[in-house]
């Protein structure tokens, strides 16, 4: 987009356990990954509840509502999606343990401190 400055670039992420949605700081830039080659592939564990889709409808609305918050006489704002990662891996702890007598698989959020039960 023509006129189109550097500092205007928003980056979220979007928890897809959870379902938060984070603006973040800048991502540095970095080469391209075809994560297709089986060097670099990680397999979806599939505990994901919401949809790639719906993570892009939450990034887009986090944008919005941050930007209304910082100019709320703005009444009309166009967000063009420029790149997205669909599998982006942020720090997290998978731990197996037993409580009770009961094996628990545990996914601790490194950011957060935040756990969710994923497995029993």
């Amino acid at each position: 987009m023509p006129g189109r400055r550097h500092d205007d670039r928003v980056h979220t992420l979007v928890d897809r356990l959870t379902g938060s949605a984070f603006i973040t700081a800048p991502w540095p830039q970095l080469e391209p990954v075809d994560l297709r080659t089986a060097e670099s592939q990680v397999s979806d564990p599939s505990w994901n509840t919401i949809s790639f889709e719906e993570a892009r409808r939450r990034s887009t609305r986090i944008v919005r509502t941050a930007t209304i918050r910082r100019a709320p006489l703005v009444s009309r704002m166009d967000i063009e999606e420029v790149e997205y990662h669909e599998l982006l891996w942020k720090p997290n702890w998978l731990l197996d343990g037993t409580l009770g007598g009961r094996q628990l698989r545990i996914l601790v959020d490194a950011l957060s401190g935040g756990y969710y039960v994923v497995g029993s």
